[in-house]
């Protein structure tokens, strides 16, 4: 059974993960064709409530400075439900936890999220938004931030090796700069796996936006698959010891 590619139309082989014109996310033919009997009209509800986000967010940081300004309830109820309706039946997910600080506002605001991914990887994703709202990250990220330096860079290039080795089709950013040199913001950037970044003025539609968090989700499940930190040898080759 072939796989149709939903973002450029091409058929691709049954046994390739990721499409070989476009580098997306592939189905199979059936299930293809479910989804374009469903998906009647492209959707962008989390594009308005990140358009808000851009909008409001700066400005309330400045007039009212802590998480009572509206926005933050934005964040925590609004945005937080139309991610659940989005991703609601797609795979299986928990613990959606979104985060615009303790006190006061927090620089960069985001909604995490954690999927089932088959092991027990400390990952879990994240739309995280620039601190001077140019735009918003989607990344794959270890839960453990807060380890050291070493060896959050040690995963993270393995990790990266790893994803390039086998979906070389699939394109991402090795880094994040959030223009935030904050306590909080810097252990981000550290933790951080892979990336996307959206410009403010470019946020795609709802079935886009899901169809690269699944493209993660492959990634994260590739990797509890493959288990590298356990490779020694990889290791070693990887980071040049």
């Amino acid at each position: 059974m072939s796989k149709i590619c939903n973002k450029c139309g091409q058929e691709n082989p049954e046994n390739l993960t990721f499409c070989e014109n476009c580098g997306s996310l592939l189905l199979n033919a059936q299930d293809s064709k479910k989804d374009s009997k469903e998906i009647k009209r492209e959707s962008f509800v989390l594009k308005d409530d990140f358009e808000r986000i851009f909008r409001d967010y700066l400005p309330q940081r400045e007039r009212i400075g802590t998480v009572a300004a509206p926005i933050s309830y934005f964040i925590k109820d609004e945005l937080t439900d139309d991610f659940i309706g989005l991703i609601d039946g797609e795979f299986p997910y928990n613990e959606i936890y979104p985060t615009t600080g303790t006190g006061n506002l927090a620089h960069c605001p985001q909604l995490s999220f954690k999927s089932d991914l088959g092991c027990d990887l400390r990952l879990h994703f994240v739309f995280i938004f620039k601190a001077d709202m140019s735009g918003v990250y989607l990344s794959m990220r270890n839960l453990d931030r807060k380890d050291p330096d070493e060896v959050l860079k040690t995963k993270r290039d393995v990790y990266q090796y790893c994803i390039k080795e086998h979906f070389p089709e699939f394109e991402f950013l090795e880094s994040i700069d959030l223009v935030s040199n904050t306590e909080h913001s810097i252990s981000y950037k550290k933790a951080t796996i892979i990336s996307k970044f959206y410009s403010k003025d470019d946020i795609p539609s709802d079935e886009i936006l899901l169809e690269d968090i699944k493209e993660f989700i492959e990634c994260g499940k590739l990797l509890c698959k493959l288990k590298p930190l356990n490779d020694e040898g990889l290791v070693k080759k990887v980071m040049g010891r």
